[in-house]
């Protein structure tokens, strides 16, 4: 501008004002921030932003389309030079990354502004306050030789870039993000990409099985499915390296990875599963120590136990699938994956704080095995899945959440440096198995009023400490025992209890699991008070060596005391039936000893055997009885379940006295062979027989019970699984009809072999 041409122009505005006061506007009104000449200005500036934004669209109307599988795309190259056409090829710009970046840049160099340019075609002012910076990408693989150089331009403080395809290597993640503020060179480390021609591929038919038939095959397994570590790949990779598993092979999918597969190959960095392939055998990918990134594909709904086992680095888990897949003993070891992501379509799942959950977030599917510290579910969390939390070795505590209803098998398993764990009052269902292995929680803050507690503690040892809130109208805790509110019922006693233990005076009732994996305790003293042992109350107290069972007992559950393998000893002062009723249930191999004292009136022990006083019936055999038994003289009758569950007993002799073999007399005594029946036995009640599996060989002597047997299951079972039959008598239609007469070897019997 020329210097007259300045002073015009100032005079121009100097006249304009003053014409404007004299006209009674006020100098505020015509040079303040909301006067009229600011707003002409910014009338204007509107103006031309309106008039770029159309510049830009119009440029767009050629440029956009899609790339034939309806996805948006925009010539970026065409949109700069319909821009330059009729800007001018030095007044625009566009910045972009124009082979990869899904939104763009435009810039108008006169008036510097900047435009942000998506696929959806809208056009937004950004506001540039650094200015462009430049951020030079360096790629290079494992051993820091150069790949490729790019050099981003950089409009906004925060960015997000894809990063570019390089043929033969996989980059470690899709994008770069990161804060730029100057300047900048960015180094990315690329993989070398495992080509196809060193995995192992065979063939597999229509029902998943292996064939080396080439017409036989609809597709393939990496791998041979053998127990050779690495089947699936020739030789270990000597540089990090990726897997990207192919869709197909020889024009067939791809749709499994056999067992053991990739075990130990231990320079593979990322493991990328492609959409075809379904399942994932055991131990697939045990131990790939360098791994950092898994991508699971569409695909896959079975990963069997240990398949990423022990991948000590893996970090990241891309789960691209809509199953539960990831569930299950599949990533112990792998104590750093802290991150997972789903992508934002899939219809089952989402992801909240790196926590895998059902679409609505009522439900826990995985917590990544490196998740540490306190845990608090959240509020609108109802469902804790199976083996959600498994493995979390990490976690020191766990607040289960108000809204939790049901936490289910396994569901915080293994989570062996869990010390605290708060349950609240909505939970009605815990599974038994639900905190198993918890081998280091101590204490239990027991919000609720119900029962559930007592499905808790397998393999948690350790705790010892109860804590129970003063409003609870239900429960009270004495000494870290749960108690129902006027201390009548045991309702828990924690796992890591030891030594003996006294049944407190008052107490009724022992409740259900109320003493369930107590593998500390010694010994149990029931107490005369006590009148009901429910279902399971000593379940798994591998411990206990002795029990004794006070005079008020009337009602015992059949698996009261299952799988307490120590126990050895009873001292029943009781003078009830009580103890017929299977106290010891399954797993008690152990128990040989009875006693009971010299006073009852009801019973008698001979032989560590309890009889009726006068002796004529049996009511009990300890489980542990072994070898070959006869039954006493002057016994008629054998008491229902007396010899439940005596798996070590090897045949049983009966030919004395016996009238009467009552209800489940034998049930479950597996190792019993052989067994006679005298001539005085008339009665058999329900199925004292049932479940003796071994038992293959059956002497008859009386004729009632010989004459009965007209289908396998009658009189019993006592024929169920027999093969040879003796008898002195005629027997019924189904040993006529389904054995064969052979030469006796017993004198005076007949013997039947069956066809």
């Amino acid at each position: 501008m020329k210097k007259n041409e300045g002073i015009t122009l100032i005079a121009l505005v100097i006249t304009i004002i003053v014409l404007l006061i004299l006209a009674g506007v006020t100098l505020s009104l015509t040079l303040g921030e909301n006067g009229i000449l600011q707003k002409a200005r910014t009338a204007k500036i509107d103006s031309e932003i309106a008039r770029e934004k159309e510049q830009i669209l119009l440029a767009m109307n050629s440029s956009f389309g899609d790339d034939g599988k309806n996805a948006k795309v925009i010539d970026k190259n065409k949109v700069e030079q319909n821009l330059q056409a009729t800007e001018g090829k030095d007044n625009v710009k566009v910045i972009a990354d124009i082979e990869d970046d899904d939104s763009f840049y435009v810039k108008f160099i006169k008036t510097n502004r900047y435009y942000e340019i998506d696929l959806d075609r809208n056009v937004t002012l950004i506001e540039v306050t650094g200015g462009e910076k430049n951020l030079k990408l360096i790629c290079v693989n494992s051993t820091n030789t150069v790949l490729f150089e790019k050099t981003y331009i950089i409009l906004k403080d925060n960015f997000s870039k894809k990063l570019p395809q390089i043929e033969g290597y996989m980059p470690p993640q899709e994008r770069i993000t990161g804060t730029i503020t100057q300047d900048e060179e960015m180094k990315v480390t690329y993989y070398l990409e495992i080509p196809e021609s060193d995995l192992i591929f065979t063939g597999l038919d229509k029902n998943g099985n292996i064939t080396n038939d080439s017409s036989k095959i609809v597709s393939y397994m990496i791998g041979d499915n053998s127990n050779n570590t690495g089947n699936g790949i020739i030789g270990n990779p000597t540089v990090l390296a990726a897997l990207k598993v192919p869709k197909i092979h020889n024009g067939k999918p791809i749709t499994k990875i056999g067992q053991k597969a990739f075990y130990e190959t231990d320079n593979i960095v990322i493991i990328n599963i492609s959409d075809n392939v379904e399942s994932l055998g055991t131990f697939s990918f045990y131990h790939c120590s360098k791994l950092q990134t898994l991508i699971i594909g569409k695909g896959l709904n079975v990963i069997d136990n240990y398949s990423f086992a022990n991948c000590s680095n893996l970090k990241r888990v891309i789960y691209n699938n809509e199953t539960t897949a990831l569930i299950g003993d599949k990533f112990g070891g792998c104590a750093n994956w802290t991150e997972i992501e789903v992508n934002s379509s899939n219809s089952k799942f989402k992801v909240v704080d790196n926590i895998l959950c059902s679409k609505d977030g009522t439900e826990i599917i995985r917590v990544p095995v490196g998740e540490s510290g306190d845990f608090v579910v959240a509020s609108n969390v109802k469902k804790i899945a199976s083996c959600a939390f498994q493995q979390c070795n990490r976690i020191n505590s766990l607040d289960i959440g108000a809204g939790v209803t049901n936490i289910e098998s396994l569901a915080v398993s293994y989570c062996t440096n869990l010390n605290t764990v708060t349950i609240r009052e909505n939970l009605t269902n815990l599974s038994s198995i639900a905190f198993m292995g918890c081998s280091n929680l101590t204490k239990v803050i027991y919000n609720n009023t119900t029962n559930v507690i007592s499905n808790f503690g397998d393999g948690c040892a350790n705790w010892t400490e109860t804590e129970i809130s003063n409003q609870n109208s239900e429960l009270k805790v004495e000494n870290g025992i749960i108690y129902n509110k006027d201390k009548t019922k045991i309702v828990r006693v924690p796992t890591g209890r030891e030594g003996n233990f006294t049944v407190a005076s008052g107490v009724k009732t022992i409740g259900t699991s109320a003493f369930y994996y107590c593998t500390k305790l010694t010994s149990i003293d029931i107490g005369s008070e006590v009148t009901n042992i429910e279902s399971l109350s000593f379940g798994f107290c591998r411990g206990i060596t002795t029990v004794t069972i006070g005079n008020g007992l009337t009602s015992l559950s059949s698996n009261a005391f299952a799988h307490c393998s120590s126990l050895k000893k009873v001292i029943y002062n009781n003078e009830t039936t009580a103890i017929a009723s299977l106290p010891c249930g399954g797993g008690c191999t152990n128990w040989t000893e009875i006693e009971i004292n010299s006073e009852n009136e009801a019973f008698k022990v001979v032989n560590n055997i309890l009889y009726s006083k006068d002796g004529t019936k049996i009511i009990r055999v300890p489980t542990g009885k072994e070898g070959d038994f006869v039954v006493p003289s002057g016994v008629t009758t054998i008491g229902s379940a007396a010899f439940y569950n005596c798996t070590k007993l090897t045949s049983i002799d009966m030919e004395s006295d016996v009238t009467t073999i009552q209800n489940a007399a034998f049930n479950f005594c597996s190792g019993i062979t052989t067994a006679t029946i005298g001539n005085s036995l008339t009665s058999l009640v329900g199925s004292p027989f049932a479940h003796c599996s071994n038992l293959k060989t059956v002497i008859i002597s009386s004729p009632t019970i010989a004459s009965g047997l007209t289908n396998d299951t009658s009189c019993g079972y006592i024929v169920n699984y027999a093969t040879t039959v003796y008898t002195n008598s005629i027997p019924g239609a189904y040993i006529i009809n389904n054995f064969n007469v052979v030469t006796s070897d017993k004198t005076g019997y007949t013997k039947y072999v069956k066809k």
